[in-house]
């Protein structure tokens, strides 16, 4: 299950890989602006402007994915976290599978020599150790299994997010498997005990006496004695239960042999299974508190609080400061094609009233409050169209005042896929109304949106060119 913070962070770092195409002063200004308006109230805000990243991915079109690719196929990160839930369904898996044979193999028993119960503690003991070694090496950021991470994660640079938090990542994966063998090996310990006679019994190379491994056995069942009594064993069963390599004691009461199970239940849950839980819960607040911190040391992340802490200063007049070159006559911008575009696309409730009031071209309405559905539908059908042209051409209507987003670069980037390839694609951002067409300052963002495009579109003029304030 993908974590909230993880989700937030690849998306945050997403949307500035696409700010770093924006001007600096369009940046300053839309981010100031959503200060303004949503998150900065009261003296101190200026000071200490709140965000909410979430929403503020949000405002941005890119929560987790702009909508038109949301509606295409999962989104890149989509793929990246995905793998990630694939490697953890399969540690799950093989952890449950690897529990059950490992606890069938450790209980079998044919009817000769007991189950030794040194060997049982001594597996204990290194599913405590592993279960350790693992909260350790996630910790302090080793990473003994990168091999076994999908491999778009492997390596690591400053900006590799998802490889910064690889070790945690692989932490809470190896602990979700540890999980998993812990409560299958119990099962598994429970369901022998009920269909099968077990005999349990001790026994070691070593010179060790039955006063020394009752106390062993003693520490070990502490936790528990107050809980359930009968899961501590007693001095009288740790005498009557060792058996030696030649089985040559005739004299045990075979019927004890079996009183062991409730000490290797108790031990097996509070060594194994316990901590298995505690670490693993602990891998997922860790993984939690590297994404908070990767997000509150991002560099867009003080970048963005910065814009919004400062007011945006302009100087010189809006035609100056909104665009790299002046925009004073038509050679910015493509001539208008002679004929009726085939297709015409209304971008975020943008008008074609004011551009040909009298055209009969179809028209689909993407963006905005268009659903994904629709979006998917418009072009589909956009494709059929155009297919049967042979020289198709498109007419995409913004309005001029808004924004540039990466939605609609998204969304043309789709409809490059999708239709011919020789479709000719032509942007016009228009005014307010027909007689307001959009100022220089405004066809400024469109005129670097179409050059830094992957879309390949091309700017047209809506009539003329105004050179006052933006309306």
């Amino acid at each position: 299950m993908a974590l909230p913070e993880l989700a937030r962070l690849l998306a945050f770092d997403d949307q500035y890989s696409r700010d770093r195409d924006q001007a600096p002063l369009f940046l300053h200004r839309r981010d100031r602006r959503y200060a303004l308006n949503t998150t900065m109230s009261g003296d101190d805000a200026e000071q200490n402007p709140a965000l909410n990243v979430d929403h503020w991915l949000q405002s941005m079109g890119a929560s987790t994915a702009s909508r038109t690719s949301a509606a295409r196929s999962p989104t890149v990160k989509d793929h990246r976290i995905a793998r990630w839930r694939r490697l953890h369904g399969i540690f799950i898996a093989v952890g449950a599978g690897l529990g059950l044979l490992s606890m069938a193999s450790l209980l079998f028993y044919n009817g000769g020599v007991q189950i030794n119960l040194t060997v049982l503690l001594a597996f204990m003991a290194l599913q405590l150790f592993l279960t350790g070694f693992t909260v350790v090496q996630s910790v302090v950021g080793w990473r003994p299994w990168a091999w076994l991470a999908p491999a778009n994660t492997r390596a690591q640079t400053q900006t590799d997010y998802l490889g910064a938090l690889q070790p945690a990542q692989m932490a809470r994966v190896a602990q979700s498997g540890g999980l998993s063998f812990a409560l299958s090996g119990l099962l598994t310990l429970l369901v022998l005990v009920t269909v099968q006679d077990l005999a349990f019994g001790w026994s070691t190379t070593l010179e060790t006496s039955a006063q020394a491994y009752y106390r062993l056995t003693a520490a070990i069942a502490w936790p528990w004695q107050s809980v359930w009594p009968a899961a501590v064993p007693d001095l009288a069963l740790v005498q009557d239960t060792r058996f030696f390599r030649l089985g040559s004691d005739t004299t045990v009461d075979g019927s004890r042999w079996g009183e062991w199970w409730p000490f290797v239940a108790m031990a097996w849950f509070t060594y194994v299974v316990i901590p298995r839980l505690v670490a693993r819960v602990f891998a997922s607040l860790w993984l939690r508190h590297r994404c908070r911190i990767l997000l509150a040391r991002h560099p867009g992340m003080l970048a963005l609080k910065d814009r919004m802490r400062t007011p945006v200063v302009e100087t010189g007049t809006a035609s100056d400061t909104a665009q790299s070159q002046p925009l004073d006559n038509q050679t910015a911008f493509s001539a208008r094609p002679s004929a009726q575009p085939h297709l015409r696309l209304l971008w975020a409730g943008a008008s074609s009233d004011i551009v040909d009031p009298q055209s009969t071209v179809r028209e689909f309405a993407l963006g905005g409050e268009a659903s994904l559905e629709e979006d998917q539908r418009a072009i589909d059908e956009g494709a059929e169209i155009l297919g049967r042209q042979a020289r198709p051409v498109v007419e995409i209507l913004v309005n001029a005042w808004e924004p540039a987003t990466a939605e609609l670069e998204d969304c043309l980037i789709l409809c490059r896929e999708s239709w011919p390839a020789q479709s000719h694609l032509y942007l016009c951002a228009t005014g307010i109304a027909a007689d307001r067409p959009p100022t220089v300052a405004q066809l400024a963002q469109w005129h670097r949106f179409c050059q830094r495009s992957h879309a390949r579109v091309e700017l047209v003029a809506q009539n003329q060119l105004t050179t006052g304030e933006p309306s």
